[in-house]
């Protein structure tokens, strides 16, 4: 992928995964949660995965993908849980929850792309 479909892609997916996952926790608790979270960290890791494959052989490594694709989800999943422990507004565990996702592509990209090489 394009480093613009990038940026688009870490700005998206925080975003709407905590308004799914927000919507998940209200209708099913702790565990519809932890399913999405699960599926989303699936799918996220077999596009890394793929993309990975593209790359040429003195790319980034796999390592690097994976946590690319699962610490934004896990940082978002956590923040939901612990807006929900504090009965915050929907809006507001949306906004959370999209931050601290989004705000984990930072560290992820820190040590996935330099401490892993």
């Amino acid at each position: 992928m394009s480093a613009g479909t990038y940026a688009l892609l870490d700005v998206l997916v925080p975003f709407g995964f905590s308004a799914i996952g927000v919507w998940a926790h209200r209708a099913g608790g702790a565990r519809a949660l932890g399913a999405l979270t699960i599926a989303t960290i699936a799918l996220l890791e077999t596009l890394a995965y793929r993309d990975w494959q593209r790359q040429p052989a003195t790319g980034t490594p796999l390592a690097a993908y994976v946590l690319l694709a699962s610490l934004p989800i896990l940082a978002a999943a956590w923040t939901i849980r612990w807006a929900s422990r504090r009965e915050m507004p929907t809006l507001a565990q949306w906004l959370a929850a999209g931050t601290a996702g989004w705000a984990a592509i930072f560290p992820a990209l820190l040590i996935g792309g330099y401490l892993l090489r």
